[in-house]
């Protein structure tokens, strides 16, 4: 049985950071996992609620399958796949974030895992988002 957890670190006016993690059985998979919600996110210090986020930064580690982070529309498009059995710490911050311009977009981060390395074995990953919420 899988363990899916997703955790809110931090939900500022500005900016959010939101810890993914998962322990999955051979069989297990996710395709299309709502991962951010922005309309879930806390609003501005005007009251105004996020439309899109940024990325500025990603942590992740992966065991035994690949993953892929989508942006929520048009084909849900992936913006940053994850290669199976490796770890990085990946700093878009110079550039303002990797931005979400999806046709059809609604804001929100999606998640599938794919191949696995070994089917028969079990998987894992934990994944940290360091989030720019944008109100436009």
């Amino acid at each position: 049985m899988a363990t899916i957890n997703t955790t809110v670190l931090h939900d500022g006016p500005r900016n959010a950071i939101i810890k993914l993690d998962a322990f999955l059985d051979s069989g297990d998979a996710e395709t299309d996992a709502l991962k951010v919600d922005v309309s879930a996110l806390a609003p501005d210090v005007n009251g105004a609620a996020p439309t899109n986020v940024s990325v500025l930064q990603i942590m992740f580690s992966t065991q035994n399958v690949e993953v892929d982070l989508q942006w929520e529309g048009d084909g849900n498009p992936t913006f940053y796949p994850m290669p199976s059995n490796f770890a990085e710490d990946v700093d878009f911050m110079r550039f303002g974030g990797v931005r979400n311009d999806t046709n059809g977009r609604t804001g929100n981060i999606l998640l599938t895992t794919k191949t696995r390395t070994i089917p028969s074995l079990d998987a894992n990953y934990s994944i940290t988002l360091w989030l720019k919420k944008r109100y436009n």
